[in-house]
This record gives structure tokens, sequence and C-alpha cells, in this order.
């Protein structure tokens, strides 16, 4: 989550992606009942003195500058949360392990929910396995794993996978993960779409397993998956809520209907929310 603490150089999308530079530091907090991490507010007085020559004009700088606090768990947030897109303009996360690494550096007691990585983009699909266990390591058990299908975007036209073995590929790079993280000894993988000789995972997770979300789109394939596997389905709602009240509506009577037990946190959801100064913007 990223505060606003100076102003903001307003510029057209183009321009703002033109050789914009972002400078950042935690938001500190110390003391009685402080939360994340336990800094001395050096970082953060920096940032501010910096921002301060830039913007009255003794350092100009060369290019727009966004500067910016990390503040989210010592606002009392459960969670932070990164995700995968590829050449787009309003997803910038190609490598969301680099994103979940940082922040579990920056943080102390939050949830690092990697949200996620889609499966059927990496081969072999070890390399899934072995980043997320090691951000679980460095994060001391708090990763969040999330395991996405994909969009038609970045999947068939970013990255050029065939739509029509897609999911089967993602199926199985599940089933090859999973025993990654859990299998104690060295084993080999024969499948259809992923041959490895060897498979001996280092370092494992600290959580075994770490939690899996799915987020989807409201594909009634993926949550049939949820419901085999008692994974989280998280919505991730473009259209409003009045759409995603109904999807999520059908996602618990589909559940429903597979004989699963009812339970309220099988399920997540989360709105795009768009800011501006005024309703015409």
């Amino acid at each position: 989550a990223l505060r606003r603490i100076d102003r903001y150089v307003r510029r057209r999308l183009s321009d703002l992606f033109d050789g914009c530079g972002l400078r950042g530091r935690l938001s500190d907090h110390f003391g009685d009942g402080w939360l994340g991490a336990n800094d001395n507010a050096s970082g953060l007085s920096a940032l501010l003195a910096i921002a301060q020559a830039v913007a009255g004009g003794a350092v100009p700088p060369d290019r727009t500058v966004v500067f910016a606090v990390f503040g989210a768990e010592e606002l009392g947030f459960d969670g932070v949360c990164v995700n995968e897109h590829h050449q787009n303009a309003y997803g910038m996360m190609p490598s969301p392990q680099i994103m979940a690494a940082t922040l579990a550096r920056r943080t102390r007691d939050a949830s690092i929910l990697l949200l996620g990585q889609s499966l059927a983009l990496y081969d072999p699909p070890t390399r899934v396995a072995e980043e997320m266990a090691m951000i679980d390591c460095i994060s001391g058990g708090r990763l969040i794993s999330g395991f996405p299908v994909g969009s038609s975007m970045d999947d068939n036209y970013a990255c050029g996978v065939n739509p029509a073995t897609l999911r089967e590929k993602y199926m199985e790079a599940h089933d090859l993960i999973r025993r990654a993280w859990s299998d104690p000894d060295v084993f080999a993988w024969n499948g259809k779409h992923y041959k490895l000789r060897y498979v001996n995972l280092w370092p494992r997770p600290i959580q075994n397993p770490p939690p899996i979300w799915i987020p989807g789109g409201g594909s009634v394939e993926t949550w049939d998956f949820c419901a085999q596997h008692n994974y989280n389905y998280s919505y991730l709602s473009f259209s409003g809520y009045i759409r995603g009240a109904q999807l999520m509506e059908g996602f618990w009577r589909r559940l429903e209907a597979l004989g699963s037990e009812f339970n309220p946190y099988q399920a997540a959801f989360a709105q795009q929310i768009c800011v501006a100064e005024t309703d015409a913007e």
C-alpha cells in the first residue's frame, strides 16, 4: 500500500510511464503498541527531506518522481498482496516473487499474499515451488500462495501459451508443486507436459503447505477445483459490486451442489476501485 506524503506530479498516463521514478521508505512506527518494522525514522526523515528539496526546486528532477511511504502494516492491515501481469499498464509486476521478497523484508507480521503466479507459464513449475518456499522462509512462514490459471491477455497473448492446453498444464503444474513441497524424498516426475528426472526441493516452506488461494473471474471449472481441494476462491471484481455479488452467490450455490461443507473463509473478494477528483475524470 502506498500513502501519499508529498505532491504527486500529475501527467498523462503515457508520460507517467516514460522514465517515472519511485522513491519510498517504510512508514516508521515505534513505541508502545507499534506495528510492523521497528525503525528509528531515519529512512522516512531522509525521504521527506528529499521530497521537500525536489518540490521546492532545489533539486530539479529530470523525470517524474513519485514519493511514497509503505505503511500498510503500520496502518493495521492483515496482509499485503502482489500479483502477476505482463505487457500492460495496469499491472506492472511481471515477477511477483521479487515484490513478495521485498515485502517480506519490509514487514514483520502481515501476511504476504502472492496472488499469484500463473502456473502454466513456468517450465518447469518447480521454479514456483522453490521461489515460494524461499519467500515463506524469508518471511518466517507468512506466505499465502496464489495459483491463478491466468488471464487470456497474460497467458495466451503475452506469453503465447496454447489456450487448448492451458488448464491441463495448470493442473499438472499444481500437482507437481504440491508434491515438491510435501514429499521428503527425491522423486522423478514423468507427466504429460513436464518431465523431470530429479525433484528435490531446497529449502522447503515453513508452512506445509502455505495456504493456497485461487484467484479467478468466474469459471465454473475453477470453482470445482477449489471445492475439490478445499482451497480459498478469490474473486477479482472489475465490474462493480452488483455483478460481484451475483457471481459469489453462484460460487456458494456451486459448492452446495457439490456437497462441500460451508466455510465462510473459503472465499475472498477483491474490488477494483477507481479514484479521481471529479466524477467526469
